[in-house]
């Protein structure tokens, strides 16, 4: 890696790269997911700073870096960026996209291995998870979009653990802890960012530069004050970027037991990941943008996701015969078995199951 090799005409190639491929392709082929924070501005556009970099240094160097070998933000891109007479914008947002907390205590919620580390996994090649979160506050009023950040709760360390997108509408369900007659509102979220427990972004320093009673609020769903959101997404870059690399430091050492299983899983996700989104982009490419689900409505094409009929795991197939375009909560609500594909447009709930 040579960041130093990179020139204000490689940038500007790299920019030319993504206006010919579109963004969500540009980000395909590199492996990388979309921006966190940090955005290049060019000409009034706004362009992924990271993969612009990443792409830049294979023009200037003839290889390209992966969104795993070199850090966002203000950690090498940004420098590398501002170097060259470039402006970087550390808001990359829609105006009215809203922010929240989300909590986890692991005294009261223990979160499945394959999850957390599959988040993880995803984390350090570049790529999204997308897991079902619970909250309280403000479920009525969060939507697709919305950006959420998790807080560790319970013993030390607290702090931020993970960040995200919301990517499925609010649905009500059973509690978590399984406490009967107490439903509980849940939302899908494309995690971006995660570190392990132990080391958590610290929230101190903020909770006292910008007040604010998201920091501790005892419940989840907490919306998080815009000048207070800037600071915690400036913080939370800069922290993801510096644990990550210490992350890879120690995998590419002797890698101890638990590295061992953490790299193989990773392996498995990455393989599975890039394999889903060829199969939604043929999906895309031959079916309508609607979710098929009689009378969902969702056209949103950044939130359809490529539904198997039959299952991967049971041997079905990527085809277009075997694939549907759904919303994300009817494609969980397959993946979970409380309906399947019966045919021609049709879907049958099981036995129990309220439609929604």
């Amino acid at each position: 890696m040579d960041l130093r090799a990179i020139s204000v005409e490689d940038v500007r190639r790299a920019i030319a790269l993504h206006e010919e491929l579109g963004q969500e392709e540009f980000l395909r082929r590199y492996g990388f997911g979309p921006p966190r924070s940090y955005g290049l501005v060019v000409d009034g556009r706004t362009y992924p700073s990271k993969a612009i970099v990443g792409v830049a240094h294979e023009f200037a160097t003839g290889s390209p870096l992966t969104s795993a070998e070199f850090n966002g933000g203000r950690g090498q891109t940004v420098p590398v960026l501002e170097s060259l007479g470039f402006v970087v914008t550390d808001s990359v947002r829609a105006s009215n996209e809203q922010a929240y907390m989300l909590l986890w205590n692991p005294e009261n919620y223990i979160w499945p291995e394959d999850d957390r580390l599959g988040i993880l996994t995803a984390t350090m090649s570049g790529n999204t998870y997308m897991e079902r979160w619970s909250i309280y506050a403000n479920s009525t009023k969060v939507r697709i979009g919305d950006r959420v950040f998790l807080r560790k709760t319970g013993h030390q360390p607290r702090g931020i653990v993970a960040s995200g997108i919301v990517s499925g509408s609010p649905v009500a369900d059973a509690h978590w802890a399984d406490i009967e007659g107490r439903p509980t509102t849940y939302v899908d979220i494309d995690w971006d960012a995660m570190v392990e427990p132990e080391d958590v972004l610290d929230l101190s320093d903020l909770a006292e530069e910008h007040p604010s009673s998201a920091w501790a609020a005892p419940g989840g769903g907490a919306r998080i004050p815009e000048e207070a959101r800037d600071a915690l997404e400036s913080a939370w870059d800069s922290h993801v970027d510096e644990v990550l690399s210490s992350y890879r430091a120690n995998t590419e050492s002797e890698p101890s037991h638990e590295q061992e299983i953490r790299v193989r899983y990773g392996q498995a996700v990455v393989k599975i990941r890039r394999h889903q989104r060829e199969f939604r982009k043929m999906l895309l490419n031959k079916l309508l943008h609607e979710c098929e689900f009689p009378g969902c409505g969702i056209t949103s094409v950044e939130v359809l996701d490529a539904a198997h009929i039959v299952p991967d795991a049971e041997g079905g197939q990527a085809t277009l015969d075997n694939g549907l375009l759904l919303c994300a909560n009817h494609h969980r609500a397959m993946d979970k078995m409380l309906m399947r594909y019966v045919g021609d447009g049709e879907f049958k709930w099981a036995d129990g199951v309220v439609p929604f």
